[in-house]
Formats: C-alpha cells, structure tokens, sequence
C-alpha cells in the first residue's frame, strides 16, 4: 500500500483554503505524472488487489482424490510426491495470480527410537513449486517450507502407537505465484521430505485445485 506525507498544521495557527486544498492538490498531481507526496516505492506491478480473489478466472481446476498417491516417505531430501498437470497450458499475462493448493492425506506413520531427541525429529516437510516455460519448464518454489510434527504426544510414544502419532490426517499447503513477465504454466508439485529417516509417513488421497485470476 502506497503512504501519503501531509504536512500538519501547527498548533493555534490560522488555516488557510491553501492548506486544506494542498494534499488533494498533490493527489491529483500525481495523477498527470508530475511529483507529488504520494510514496511509490511499495506500490509494484506484482501487488495483489481483490480482483484476484474474484469469480474472474481465466483458468480453474480441482480434482477430488487426484489418482491416490499411497507412497510411503522417509527421505532426508525433497522429493516430488504430486505432479499436477494445469489443463491446457495456460499462458499468464503480467501481474496475475495464479493459486493452488494440495489437500494430502497422512495415512500411516511410524515413530521410531522414542525419546526426548528423536521426538524433536519426527518431522515431515511439504512445499509446493510451479513449472512454466518450454522445453521442460523452470520449477519454482512459491510456497515456504511447511512442517508437521509426527508426533501427537509427549509421553508414552511407541513406536506405531496409533493414538500419540499423526493418523489419518489432512495436511493441506497452499502457494501464490504472481507473473513478472508473460509465461506459460505448465503444472505445479508436491514436495516432501522427513527430518530424520528413522522416521516415515504414508501419503494417500490427495486433493488438489488451482487458479488463474485476471488483475
């Protein structure tokens, strides 16, 4: 949001037709392009207004249970879990703003060695990328890394004690992506990864939707 310097007037100081016009005055300046109060610097072409969150959309999906990914997860290292294709390709034009979101299901999942110091790693990571661009694309990130603790208890954890870990769970994520530039989106990504392996999840039913709005 842009800011707006008024000069106040001091104390006990007569006002004049000249102060009272004077910021309006400047606002309507800067309208012709000429210099006025009106701080510009945070006002940028990839700013997002209420058009975005509206009806007008150039491109909506979303799929129920998109093919059940059912894979069991306990790399140190991300890795693509979910690939979802945007139909047709769609091409977004400068400072639009294009929306998903993955609805994973955490099925079963293991605890292993409890104890105070494993507890503080049975972490899980998700963050979503979107690919645009020919030849492949370009993947990148536009979400930050979220984590979910395995563990849902402090005391008693064994190792597949369903009532004190993470069962049969939504984590959803969701991500924005506003276009610099005229590029074409391809499919967006899942991708997980654990923080220690002595731990591991299984990933089910994943939903998922995504969204192109005008600006």
């Amino acid at each position: 949001m842009a800011t707006f310097k008024y000069n106040y007037v001091e104390p006990q100081t007569t006002i004049t037709t000249t102060d009272i016009n004077d910021p309006f005055v400047k606002l309507k300046d800067n309208t012709d392009g000429t210099t006025s109060d009106v701080d510009k610097d945070n006002v940028r072409t990839e700013g997002i207004n209420r058009n975005h969150f509206t009806t007008d959309a150039i491109n909506s999906d979303f799929v129920v249970n998109n093919t059940a990914i059912n894979a069991t997860y306990n790399n140190t290292s991300f890795a693509v879990s979910k690939t979802v294709t945007v139909t047709g390709g769609p091409t977004m034009l400068t400072g639009e703003v294009f929306r998903c979101a993955f609805a994973p299901l955490i099925k079963a999942t293991t605890f292993s060695s409890p104890g105070n110091g494993s507890k503080i790693t049975g972490v899980f990571y998700f963050y979503i990328t979107i690919n645009y661009g020919g030849g492949g694309g370009t993947d990148e990130r536009i979400t930050p890394i979220m984590g979910h603790g395995i563990a849902g208890s402090s005391s008693g954890l064994s190792v597949t004690d369903n009532g004190l870990t993470t069962f049969w769970e939504r984590a959803p994520i969701s991500g924005i992506y506003i276009a610099r530039t005229t590029r074409q989106i391809n499919n967006f990504k899942l991708w997980v990864r654990v923080e220690q392996n002595i731990h591991s999840f299984t990933l089910g039913e994943c939903s998922s939707w995504s969204l192109i709005a005008r600006n």
